[in-house]
């Protein structure tokens, strides 16, 4: 018969491997998290939101297209009514012909070549 104590000690072990496996396998994805990178939707075209005329909640249809002319795309859909107009730099959302919310667009960052990344294209 197995003592106590000894039956501890396997016990220990099998647990401390289980857990050192646990590790490894979440290892991937805590690296994974760490390299991401959170950025908060009214942050990501702050420059780009101060260089534009971007329509205020509230303003009418009218006053959109007087400020910024046509949109370059127009969608409506649901009930009550909420349209989409798109532009180059920003998509504004209305309701019914009252401006919801302005959006402005993503504008990757531009890199620049180097000269060996040149040479292995």
């Amino acid at each position: 018969m197995k003592s106590p104590c000894k039956h501890f000690g396997q016990l220990a072990a099998r647990l401390s491997a289980a857990l050192v496996l646990i590790g490894i396998a979440s290892t991937p994805l805590h690296a994974e998290q760490e390299s991401s990178l959170a950025v908060t939707v009214g942050s990501q075209s702050e420059e780009l939101r101060r260089s534009l005329l971007l329509p205020q909640h509230g303003q009418s249809m009218t006053s959109v297209e007087d400020l910024l002319g046509p949109p370059e795309q127009s969608e409506t859909v649901g009930n009550p009514a909420i349209t989409t107009w798109r532009y180059r730099d920003m998509t504004v959302y209305f309701e019914e012909n009252v401006v919801l919310r302005a959006v402005v667009h993503h504008r990757p960052q531009q890199t620049q070549t180097t000269d060996l990344a040149r040479q292995a294209q």
